[in-house]
């Protein structure tokens, strides 16, 4: 994955079974620039006024 003009970085990724409960790692959201509210159990933009990673 790229990410603006961070280097290409690579995350390992396990395939679980259906309706399993996934895990995020606090690297993976930090390169992807979320933050993770647990009060609200949400996923919020570090910035939030403008996308910092353009998926496809």
């Amino acid at each position: 994955m790229r990410s603006g003009c961070r280097p290409a970085r690579s995350v390992d990724a396990i395939v679980l079974p259906p309706f399993s409960e996934v895990l995020v790692g606090q690297t993976v959201l930090k390169f992807l620039d979320l933050i993770a509210d647990s009060r609200n159990r949400t996923l919020k933009p570090r910035m939030p006024d403008y996308p910092l990673l353009n998926m496809k």
